[in-house]
């Protein structure tokens, strides 16, 4: 690259040599005319022309000051009334107005009046506002509308109260990953929509009080396909660009993931990326690509970091989407791909992310071989020898009892479950030499039947039960295993189990017992879609909940059967009891946020509702909210569960159609593009259940087929469509191989 290449890549226009005089003019500085000119000899003779009459202006304007920063603009013909200043940016001026047709405070930002209106700027303007009015992403500051009023341009766009990441600085290495990670996903959406932002620095991270990120000023965005301004260097922040955009005035997403760096670099370290006491020389810094490596506790946060900073940027990540992924990773203790992690690293992350679990699997692993090794022929020849191996049954039974009652009380899995179904033959060997009764054997396969039901693994699951079975007749446990072949479509093996079931405890004194008999007799009357028996299921009920009218567990059945069978029970309603399932299943979920059963039943009849209802009409709004956050909940702790995930999604989806016939299309669309980032980030986990793929393949393809249909660039759809399916082996891959080939035109 020659010098003069060089030197033009760091000129500036015009427009920006004025507003940087203006801006150090208004700070109080009084910069001489002459040496700015001087310093900037490609426009050295207009701006000897134009100083002197700035600086005139602003004397003349001096003794006005305090009316001029009265005077707000009037937007009332374009249907807004301006209410205050509330900053301002290197083109514009913010202010909340009130958006009088709907009765709604937001941001009305217009081209700044003191600066040269030039032809240049209103395109720029004009670029600004359709760029950013194609966005919808909950991470994005939204555009309503934009337009001209009078000689004023303006867009009026959401109303963030919060604060910028240059003010509102995040507290601690975790927060400042997770700020990263939210600016990741929306920025990473805005590429895929085939806009640049180019002027990422904190300025324009804004955090509002719960922490959530917007991106904002978009001031500078550049449509990817637009020739006019692909490539060309003009306007940012020098701090925060890339080498290449400095060097050649090259404009790609890679830049903007190099600004996203060092705007993270600047968060951690709590001070610049690169300083210098002048531009030329920062612009040679920026050049040469030589950062010092971050000072950071946390190994994978930096090399996550200082990947986005290479100079080289085909040694960054691929797309902003992938640092996402990296950051996401970092959070949740996994491997992130900026550094390769040795096997003993991984143990330790994965350590970090069960850190009681790897406790007690290192104490059981180790206590198991001291003990197979003591038991070994030849090594048990003396009471010390036998009474260490005693000592080390006892400390293997011991945690390996710790294992089973650590994972029950978490939320289920795959790989759980699996861990436990390897760990109990030797959990019921060290219980054998013990001589100990079945009891804690029983409730360690009752732990893992538990946990291979709720995670679809049946065959495992039906295993389990028969053994405990067949030790013991438990009620619990016939119904569980008759859950199973309803399940697997054997419903005359488990009618004929549960018939048992009812006539053996249908009038024992045990409440307990009774519930299960009431379970089973409500089971076999669904299946058989039999009335009469479920009134008669109804009945028994009432009966319990005469005398244990407080019970959870029997509240919850009346509701459900309030809810399933409305027809059949209007008239029939218990005494005492509030005959609405909605209000029952609210307190239920409000009260016992663990139970996840009961969150699930009132997310279940608010899909009902909203398939039902506008949302206009909607008299349930208390409900509307809580089954929101529930679903949330649920999509969080749960994922693993295939029930939960359909229950959630359904729900999801029946509130963006209802957005959507509400004629709230934006709301629509974020809400669609929230519920698919949170899919596709627990799609790769190997303990994520079919269920929950098929759901994001199928929001996918419908995308896709969207984009096409539009004509939009779909090509990062298309890619984490074959991503998603190169790791999916479920029983709808052929489907979805097909569908997708049918709207690329690729071979299947």
């Amino acid at each position: 690259m020659n010098d003069d290449s060089t030197k033009n890549a760091v000129e500036k226009d015009l427009d920006d040599l004025v507003e940087e005089f203006l801006e150090a003019l208004r700070n109080g500085d009084c910069p001489d005319m002459d040496d700015f000119a001087g310093r900037h000899p490609e426009h050295a003779s207009e701006l000897k022309d134009i100083l002197p009459l700035l600086v005139s202006m602003e004397q003349a304007g001096g003794e006005r000051k305090g009316d001029a920063e009265d005077k707000l603009p009037n937007l009332e013909e374009a249907g807004f009334r301006v209410l205050k200043k509330i900053g301002g940016g290197g083109m514009g001026e913010v202010y909340e107005a009130e958006q009088v047709l709907l009765g709604r405070h937001v941001a009305v930002k217009t081209l700044r009046s003191s600066s040269p209106l030039t032809a240049k700027r209103v395109r720029q303007f004009e670029r600004e506002s359709v760029a950013i009015a194609k966005l919808y992403h909950p991470g994005i500051v939204q555009v309503y509308s934009a337009g001209r009023c009078g000689n004023i341009f303006y867009y009026a766009m959401e109303l963030v109260h919060g604060k910028g990441l240059d003010e509102a600085r995040p507290e601690g290495l975790r927060q400042t990953a997770a700020i990263g990670l939210q600016a990741a996903e929306a920025l990473a959406y805005a590429h895929r929509c085939g806009i640049l932002h180019r002027d990422i620095k904190p300025a324009n991270i804004l955090m509002d009080d719960s922490g959530r990120i917007y991106i904002g000023d978009f001031g500078l965005a550049s449509i990817l396909n637009e020739e006019e301004g692909d490539g060309i260097f003009h306007g940012g922040t020098l701090r925060y660009m890339s080498p290449e955009r400095v060097s050649d005035g090259i404009c790609t997403v890679a830049g903007d993931q190099y600004a996203l760096g060092a705007t993270l670099y600047e968060l951690i370290s709590g001070k610049p990326l690169l300083t210098a006491d002048s531009s030329e020389r920062l612009a040679e810094l920026i050049k040469a690509g030589d950062i010092a490596e971050l000072a950071c506790s946390e190994a994978d946060l930096t090399a996550i970091v200082m990947k986005s900073l290479r100079k080289e940027p085909k040694e960054r990540y691929p797309s902003v989407d992938d640092m996402a992924d990296d950051l996401r990773n970092f959070l949740e203790g996994r491997p992130v791909t900026a550094a390769a992690p040795s096997v003993m690293r991984r143990f330790w992350l994965w350590s970090r992310r069960n850190p009681a679990l790897a406790s007690a699997l290192l104490v059981a692993g180790m206590a198991c071989v001291a003990f197979v090794v003591a038991l070994a022929v030849g090594y048990v020849r003396t009471k010390h020898a036998w009474r260490q191996a005693k000592h080390n049954a006892d400390v293997a039974e011991q945690a390996l009892q710790q294992v089973f009652t650590f994972v029950e009380n978490r939320p289920p899995s795959t790989s759980s479950t699996r861990l436990l179904s390897l760990l109990l033959p030797y959990y019921q060997y060290s219980l054998e030499q013990k001589g100990l009764d079945d009891d804690k054997l029983m409730e360690a396969r009752r732990v893992i039947g538990s946990h291979a039901l709720r995670t679809g693994n049946y065959e495992l699951a039906e295993d389990v039960y028969r053994k405990m079975l067949d030790l013991r007749q438990l009620p619990d446990v016939m119904n569980k295993l008759a859950s199973i072949l309803r399940k697997t479509g054997r419903n005359g093996e488990a009618d004929a189990m549960q018939e048992k079931l009812v006539e053996t405890y249908r009038n024992s004194t045990d409440s307990t017992e009774r519930l299960e008999a009431f379970l089973a007799l409500k089971a076999m009357a669904v299946s058989q879609k039999d009335n009469e028996n479920i009134r008669n299921a109804f009945n028994y009920l009432g009966e319990m909940l005469k005398a244990e009218p407080q019970s959870t567990q029997l509240r919850y059945q009346y509701a459900l059967l309030l809810e399933e069978h409305p027809g059949l029970f209007h008239r029939r309603l218990l005494p005492g009891l509030e005959p609405n399932a909605g209000v029952i299943l609210r307190d239920l979920a409000e009260h016992y946020p663990e139970q996840p059963e009961y969150a699930a039943a009132l997310v279940r009849r608010m899909t009902k509702t909203l398939r039902r209802k506008s949302l206009d009409s909607l008299k349930e709004e208390d409900d509307l909210t809580l089954a929101l956050s529930l679903s949330e909940r649920l999509l969080a702790t749960f994922t693993n569960v295939p029930e939960t995930v359909v229950v959630v999604v359904d729900f999801r989806n029946a509130y963006i159609e209802a957005l959507r016939r509400g004629q709230k299309m934006s709301d629509a669309r974020r809400e669609r593009e929230r519920l698919i980032s949170s899919l596709r980030g627990r799609f790769f986990s190997e303990d994520t259940p079919n269920e929950l793929r098929d759901a994001l393949l199928s929001m996918q393809l419908q995308q896709l087929q969207l984009a096409v249909r539009d004509k939009r660039p779909a090509d990062r759809i298309v890619k984490e469509l074959h991503e998603e399916l190169n790791a999916y082996h479920g029983d709808r891959k052929a489907e979805f191989a097909e569908k997708l080939a049918a709207l690329t035109g690729e071979p299947k």
